[in-house]
Formats: C-alpha cells, structure tokens, sequence
C-alpha cells in the first residue's frame, strides 16, 4: 500500500483556496486538514482546534525550542508554525494530510522535506483577483493595494511548485485538485525530514558512543571460534578491531541515513 501523502497548497488571498480545500476535503475522505499554531487572537467565528491552536507567545517559543515546528514563520507581530506531530499523527492513521501555507511556509518544507506534494493555487489574472477582492466590500484602497502586491510576489514564487492550479471556476479547479491526488496517492513516497549536518553529527556519535565495542567483539568471536576455530578466530578478531577503529563512524552514518528514511521525521 503507498505512503499517505503531504499536500503543501498556497495562492494569494482572495484566489478561492479555501472553497476549494473545502470541496477537495468532502470529496476525499482520506484527506485530513493540518491544524496549525498562532499566537494571534481569534477571531469571533474561529474555534481553538479547528481553524487554530491559540496559543500565548511563550508556549509557541517553547515549542520551537523544542524543535515540535516543521515550520514557523513570525509575520505581523505574530508567530505561526505546522507542529510535526500535528503531520505525524494525520500520517500514522493513514490518510493524506492537507496544509495551507503562505510561501514562506511552503518554502522552509522545501527544504526541509522530502517526498512533499507542492500545489499553487493563482487566479486568471491580478485584474480578475482585484475584482474579486473588491467584490468582498472588506477593503480599503490601501489595504487591497497590499494585498494585490503580495499576491503579485506569491505568484512569482510559483515556479517551486510541482503543480500549478488556476482558478477560473471552483469547479474545475476543485476537479484538477483531485487528478493531482490521484496521480500522487499511486506513487510509492515516503515523507521524509532531512537532518541538518550538525544534528547528523550529533545523532552519529552519540550512536558510536552507544555502542560498546568490547562487547561486540566478544560476542563475534565467541561465535568464530566455535565454527572457525581458534587461530583462525584470533586474526579475524584483529581485522574486525581495526575494521571498528577505522570505520565504526562511517557504518554508524550509513546506517542513521538508511533509518532516517524510513521514519516520517
């Protein structure tokens, strides 16, 4: 059976993202929404643990000392992170985990990540996302100007995308959204969390560390010496000491890789 799959989708406000996850999500079960962390306030329609987890500064500050954020980013006067065990817990129970990110968010998974799905979300045409802005009466003339240039600069971040939706009618858009799952929920990849070369490091000499050489090696050769013999025993026992000397970080290493990429995270 293929690995669940990690869904990254991002567009500009106002380019109907929302409606269409929101149709995406009810025409696929197997597909859970990313609930993710902020320190900002809640609005009146917004509920802790469906829209947002509201939590204060220092819990989110803890949280990143703690290394829990996939990703996190501070915009506005405000922090928002994807918890990791928020993603690994949609993973273990077997369904797709779906994220809506800014491009910032999108672009600290990129490279962080392996075997994430990329999904960009534009409108036909700045023109046609103004109209759609104004349409809403929540805009002022500065704030749409805003609005309009941030969009301008998501769209241009487009091209780190593995798929790239426009949105000329939720229907449609909602229908190529779910040609993009079908092709990938069929491909055999595992999500994946690259190690930084320091936490590498770490990770593989504490592993030597733990491993008791003297221990191993009795052990090997009491098994040599009851099917080799003692000579025999005795010079690979020298081999596999020098062996150990000169190569015991190197199959450690190996080894962390091998199991890195077996593991979500």
């Amino acid at each position: 059976m293929p690995y669940p799959r990690v869904f990254i989708v991002s567009g500009p406000s106002g380019v109907g993202k929302t409606s269409i996850l929101k149709a995406v999500r009810y025409r696929t079960p197997g597909m859970r929404m990313s609930v993710s962390f902020t320190t900002r306030k809640p609005r009146p329609t917004e509920i802790h643990g469906r829209d947002y987890f509201f939590v204060t500064k220092q819990q989110f500050e803890e949280r990143i000392a703690q290394g829990d954020f996939l990703e996190w980013a501070y915009v506005y006067d405000n922090y928002y992170g994807t918890s990791l065990r928020v993603i690994r817990d949609i993973l273990a129970s077997q369904v797709h985990a779906l994220l809506d990110l800014d491009t910032q968010g999108a672009k600290s998974i990129r490279e962080r990540c392996n075997g994430a799905v990329f999904v960009f979300i534009e409108p036909p045409s700045l023109k046609v996302l103004e109209a759609r802005l104004r349409s809403r009466g929540t805009e002022t003339d500065e704030t749409l100007a805003k609005r309009l240039a941030r969009a301008d600069h998501e769209m241009q971040q487009r091209r780190m995308y593995d798929y790239v939706i426009v949105n000329d009618s939720i229907s449609k858009a909602t229908q190529r959204f779910l040609e993009i799952i079908a092709i990938e929920q069929e491909r055999d990849v595992l999500f994946t969390i690259k190690s930084t070369p320091a936490e590498e490091s770490r990770a593989v000499e504490a592993l030597a560390n733990g491993i008791n050489q003297e221990q191993l090696l009795w052990t090997l050769e009491s098994e040599l010496k009851a099917t080799l013999g003692i000579e025999v025993s005795d010079w690979l026992r020298q081999r596999m000491e020098s062996v150990l000397r000169r190569d015991l970080e190197s199959i450690v290493r190996e080894e962390y890789r091998a199991f890195q990429t077996r593991r979500v995270g």
